[in-house]
């Protein structure tokens, strides 16, 4: 499997990645190109799919530690003053990586000259 992001791309400065959320950013990248049938990725990646990679990383980080603020203060009643930071960027690192899995398409992956044409052949009758 080839490295698609590393972490340097990380931007997020309340998050530490590990290696394993790497590898599950990294995991994403080629899954999508799998199911989008790009069997030659380019290295580097473009921008927008070295994006998902980076948004999955930090949403595996955030989804191991949700639970874990040692700032979180709870009031005696059940509630809670100040949500958990790592359950905040989870929600939007979630909603980022569902809007460009959804969104990415092969041409984003820059195959075909970057130009994602499919090519149909048509026959006369």
């Amino acid at each position: 499997m080839m490295d698609y992001i590393d972490f340097g791309d990380i931007q997020d400065a309340v998050l530490n990645c590990t290696y394993d959320d790497i590898a599950y950013g990294n995991e994403i990248i080629n899954s999508l190109a799998s199911r989008l049938k790009v069997t030659d990725i380019p290295e580097p990646v473009p921008y927008i799919v070295k994006r998902l990679g980076v948004v999955a990383a930090c949403y595996n980080r955030c989804l191991l530690q949700t639970g874990t603020d040692p700032t979180t203060v709870f009031n005696g009643a059940g509630g809670v003053e100040n949500s958990d930071i790592y359950a905040q960027k989870l929600k939007l690192y979630k909603a980022e990586m569902e809007r460009l899995m959804a969104s990415l398409t092969a041409a984003d992956f820059g195959v075909t000259g970057g130009q994602g044409r499919a090519s149909i052949p048509l026959y006369r009758s």
